[in-house]
């Protein structure tokens, strides 16, 4: 990319930077005082000069080697929103250079549909303001790719061809909010943004799908009844509600990889060359999946009866989201499983439990929402995780990580690290003895009384990265130490 020659509407507040930083460079020496801003990034000394009277950096001095403005800003346009973010922090420079809205392909976090921590339902930070100021507000953003739809915003039709024109890129569009929307509405989607790649739609209705990847639909409401007519050559990822006839999907999609239907059982043999995730409510053909040479991941809510239990020797993650009590006969069914998700949070049923004397030589990694057996022989397993509150002491000869809410008392602690001789990670999902018998105990005193466990001391404990800062001292004891840390794949 040539200096000077950013792409943004007129009106921005923000001028290009290219362009006015060397024209400072060259003149702003001699000409104007300069001020320094020192900070900090990680182990990286930063010292920005920049003009006092404008307050526009010019270079930025780093470890004692002098960048020029304009090559940090070249690297700014390879990060993320999370990142940009965090560099705001660093410096006046940083925080200017990273407030372009040239930089973002995705809007800020603050006005992106959130998760309503009360309705547990999808809502929109940038509600119930009128087009025109949405408008204003996206057009410095010209390299979006993402969009969400509102349902508290009116999307006439020179509302959507006028958006069209201020961020003609998109690829991720997610409009399953606007159930409301006449079908024109949607079939606009894929003529105004001929890149569009991800579409997620509140029903299915006949669109153009042919560059389509990515296709969600919410509903199962369609002009035919839940009898979807799909012919695409792109599209590799599909989530519906209900098929009828999943065969003949996957001819009419032969480069089809991941297959999700809600509310449908699976009573086809099925033949697909290219399916390698497969998620059905139940499967009533035991050998439904012994022509899809490729599957490696399969998910279901409900395992059915022994006499219609599925098998494939292809799968090796198995996810049984609806609960109940798993036995080591299922594995019989799937030789080749290495992971083991049992029970859904999000389910109805949201207890799984193993049976007593669960056994399997293959099974590497195990989630589980419910109380493991008293008696169970995983020799081999290496990556545990329980959602269930203050977990009895463990013994697993080969395991290295461990995830769980909390642990019941300092000797549940002792005793799991004691067993699990090759243990290095222990993630705790809430405090300590959050929800045990010591749940009365102050924060600060519980992470104390983890320190001073008699533990091996190479073992790690682990929070969530989006509690950064509100942690006790004990614990910031045990970061300096090496013994604790941030989980840095933090979601929140």
């Amino acid at each position: 990319m040539k200096h000077g020659t950013h792409h943004r509407p007129s009106g921005l507040q923000l001028q290009p930077l290219y362009t006015l930083t060397h024209r400072l460079d060259w003149k702003g020496k001699k000409k104007y005082k300069v001020a320094h801003d020192h900070g900090t990034l990680g182990t990286v000394k930063c010292t920005c000069h920049h003009i006092k009277d404008i307050s526009i950096p010019t270079r930025i001095t780093m470890n004692g080697v002098s960048v020029p403005f304009g090559l940090v800003s070249l690297i700014f346009e390879h990060l993320n929103a999370k990142t940009l973010a965090e560099c705001k922090l660093v410096c006046r420079a940083f925080r200017y250079l990273a407030s372009d809205p040239f930089l973002y392909t995705e809007l800020p976090g603050w006005c992106t549909p959130a998760l309503d921590p009360d309705t547990n339902t999808q809502v929109w930070r940038l509600k119930n303001v009128p087009f025109p100021v949405v408008l204003d507000f996206v057009v410095p953003f010209r390299r979006l790719y993402k969009w969400h739809f509102s349902p508290n915003i009116e999307y006439s039709l020179q509302n959507m061809e006028t958006l069209a024109l201020c961020i003609p890129r998109l690829q991720y569009i997610d409009a399953s909010l606007m159930a409301d929307w006449s079908d024109w509405q949607i079939r606009l989607l894929s003529e105004l943004w001929v890149d569009l790649k991800f579409l997620r739609i509140s029903r299915w209705l006949q669109i153009d799908v042919s560059n389509l990847v990515d296709l969600e639909v919410a509903s199962s409401t369609t002009e035919g009844g839940t009898n979807f007519d799909l012919k695409s050559l792109t599209l590799q990822r599909l989530r519906l509600p209900h098929v009828e006839n999943v065969l003949q999907l996957l001819l009419d999609c032969p480069n089809l990889q991941d297959l999700t239907l809600y509310h449908s059982d699976l009573d086809q043999y099925l033949t697909s060359d290219s399916l390698r995730k497969l998620s059905v409510y139940k499967i009533l053909v035991p050998d439904a999946l012994l022509r899809c040479p490729r599957l490696n991941f399969l998910s279901l809510y409900d395992m059915g009866s022994t006499e219609s239990m599925a098998n494939s020797s292809t799968v090796t993650v198995l996810n049984v989201r609806g609960g109940g009590f798993f036995s080591s006969t299922v594995l019989d069914k799937f030789k080749n499983v290495t992971s083991l998700v049992f029970g859904c949070l999000g389910c109805g049923n949201e207890e799984g439990s193993l049976v007593e004397g669960f056994a399997s030589k293959t099974l590497l990694r195990l989630e589980i929402m419910g109380e493991l057996p008293q008696v169970c022989h995983l020799p081999n397993l290496t990556h545990l995780t329980s959602r269930k509150y203050m977990l009895p002491p463990v013994a697993f000869p080969a395991l290295q990580t461990l995830s769980v809410p909390d642990f019941l008392n300092q000797s549940s602690v002792e005793e799991t690290v004691r067993q699990c001789p090759k243990l290095e990670r222990i993630y705790l999902q809430a405090n300590p003895f959050d929800l045990g018998l010591e749940s009365s105990v102050p924060l600060d005193r519980e992470w104390q009384k983890l320190a001073n466990c008699n533990i091996n001391k190479n073992v790690k404990f682990v929070v969530d990265g989006w509690r950064r800062g509100s942690m006790p001292p004990a614990f910031d004891q045990l970061f300096r130490e090496g013994r604790a840390g941030y989980n840095s794949n933090e979601t929140r």
